[in-house]
């Protein structure tokens, strides 16, 4: 059957490494079940005006996503599509993507990961070492310790909430390897 997999992180939370292993069919994806799989990315450019150039003028992420697995649904030569989810996947009530995948497309398998260490000192040690951190220049303030905290907790409870559209949600503790903990008792209330 085919499924498609969102897979979110904070920056440096291990969605890179996890790529590259899914490309290599590393044994440390063993738990996680994907090795045998046949897999395509869809990694979409953060900027919008991107969006319009690369994807025929469509400005919404959430066209794109769905046109995309429009054409996976309907293509033999993948079974797992694994995109690259941002904060407006979710965030946005009105252009909710993960909602509208589960009403567009209810036949296919959904599942959510989240790629986050179990220690938060060594995610922000990661971060630091991101493209995204080192380009951000004089605004690297706004994106503090106090704030990585945060903004893993909100995530956290944003994936587990998935759940209520249908997909299986885990959290994947990334610090070495891959292992599914699911603290969805640490979720904000």
């Amino acid at each position: 059957m085919k499924k498609v997999l969102f897979a979110f992180e904070q920056p440096g939370g291990g969605y890179e490494k996890f790529r590259e292993d899914v490309n290599n069919k590393s044994d440390e994806l063993n738990e996680l079940e994907l090795n045998d799989k046949k897999v395509s990315f869809l990694e979409l450019p953060y900027d919008r005006e991107a969006y319009e150039s690369a994807y025929f003028g469509m400005n919404k992420r959430s066209d794109v996503i769905i046109r995309t697995i429009d054409k996976f649904i309907n293509d033999d030569s993948n079974d797992l599509l694994i995109i690259k989810g941002e904060h407006e996947d979710y965030f946005d009530e009105e252009e909710c993507v993960i909602k509208k995948i589960s009403e567009l497309f209810p036949r296919i398998e959904k599942e959510v990961l989240f790629f986050n260490p179990s220690d938060v000192d060594l995610l922000y040690e990661r971060m630091q070492e991101t493209d995204w951190y080192k380009n951000l220049g004089d605004k690297k303030y706004k994106y503090s310790y106090h704030w990585l905290t945060f903004a893993v907790e909100y995530m956290r409870k944003k994936v587990f909430e998935c759940k209520d559209y249908g997909y299986e949600a885990h959290e994947v503790d990334t610090t070495n390897g891959y292992k599914i903990v699911d603290n969805q008792e640490k979720v904000l209330k």
